[in-house]
């Protein structure tokens, strides 16, 4: 693709094409290892295509508490595969009723570092592009969405390095400042640094 600085390096088809043709091939996990799937959502919002990012809520039981996020969640038994877990997580979260019809890739499995206690955990990225906007109904895991363009974030305007605080320890982390108060950074960050380099590949 070409730079990002040109706009018409985000044309959608091209998007959708580059992520298609780069999809990764299927892969064996252990049997044991725990799996998640978020969601991310490409829309066309004010003009520009933009991605769909969540602030999840404050609690004391999430170990991800407050941070910038996709939707998603954990598999349960009850999902056929990851793709439902991502569908199901979606409209529990955000109220966003994604299909098939929607779907356009995925990006290789990835692995969060917040926490010791979740080293065996393994994260599936599903990308979508919904054509209208969406209704966003949130529930008590999620305190704000946020769309933010494609151009911002692969410009290099909004990328920084900041100290963040987990597993009781202090880390300098890349990471894209969105504004004073929301950081992007760890497992969110680097999905989205694959989304680019993924997109960069026609």
């Amino acid at each position: 693709m070409d730079s990002a600085n040109n706009k018409d390096s985000f044309v959608l088809s091209e998007i959708v094409h580059a992520l298609r043709e780069n999809e990764p091939a299927l892969s064996t996990i252990p049997a044991n290892t725990r799996r998640a799937g978020v969601a991310l959502i490409l829309k066309v919002h004010r003009e520009e295509l933009s991605v769909l990012l969540i602030q999840r809520s404050v609690r004391e039981d999430d170990p991800w508490s407050g941070h910038i996020a996709f939707p998603g969640g954990h598999h349960e038994e009850s999902d056929v595969d990851l793709f439902d877990t991502v569908i199901r997580e979606t409209q529990e979260e955000v109220g966003v009723t994604l299909s098939p019809a929607d779907y356009v890739s995925q990006l290789p499995f990835e692995k969060p570092y917040t926490s010791d206690q979740r080293a065996d955990l393994l994260v599936r990225p599903f990308v979508f592009v919904l054509r209208d906007m969406p209704e966003l109904i949130l529930n008590y895991e999620v305190s704000k969405v946020i769309w933010v363009p494609l151009e911002r974030l692969n410009s290099g305007e909004l990328l920084a390095h900041e100290t963040v605080h987990f597993n009781n320890n202090e880390y300098l982390l890349p990471g894209f400042r969105l504004n004073d108060k929301q950081f992007v950074w760890g497992l969110t960050y680097r999905i989205l640094q694959r989304f680019f380099s993924t997109i960069a590949k026609s």
